[in-house]
């Protein structure tokens, strides 16, 4: 739970979305069912485990961040489904989402996305959305050039990367 917490706190005073993005994937990656589950109905652990739990879920969105920011948009729309799945009522969860969407060229998703939160925000908690996911359902109407994805950041496999540069992989044989 330390060393998720530290990893968490670190990505934030990191420079660039790149080197977060892979604090926050390797704090992630910690993350193993609920926290302090064998504890239980203990006061102290129900509360540590809640305030974890938001902590994970808080790191899930800027990871999310971090990769669009990246052009990985594509990449990020299942984590954010599955997020929205556990969580319906986050608003960033689904602003994210629709965003995801739209730079994967699912504008007709995006917008959907943006408006099923609306409905759900709506129905659930009698409340209309925020302002950052309003304005992003208005600029996806817009086709609003700033919402556009940025050029993909190369990722090397570690093959690709123990290769030296301009040398391929052989062909792979046919079957």
């Amino acid at each position: 739970a330390w060393q998720f917490e530290d990893e968490v706190h670190g990505a934030a005073g990191l420079d660039g979305a790149a080197a977060a993005h892979d604090r926050l994937s390797a704090a992630l990656a910690r993350w193993r069912g609920a926290a302090f589950q064998e504890f239980g109905g203990l006061a102290w652990a129900d509360l540590e485990a809640s305030r974890l739990d938001e902590l994970r879920l808080l790191a899930t969105e800027h990871l999310a961040e971090c990769a669009l920011r990246l052009g990985r948009a594509a990449e990020t729309v299942a984590d954010l489904d599955r997020l929205m799945a556990e969580q319906p009522l986050r608003e960033e969860s689904w602003r994210l989402l629709a965003l995801a969407l739209y730079q994967s060229g699912r504008q007709g998703d995006a917008l959907a996305t943006a408006r099923r939160a609306r409905a759900k925000l709506a129905a659930e908690l009698g409340v209309d959305p925020g302002p950052g996911l309003r304005d992003l359902e208005r600029d996806i109407l817009a086709q609003a050039a700033h919402l556009s994805a940025p050029a993909p950041s190369a990722r090397r496999t570690p093959a690709a990367a123990s290769r030296p540069a301009g040398i391929d992989p052989p062909a792979a044989a046919d079957a």
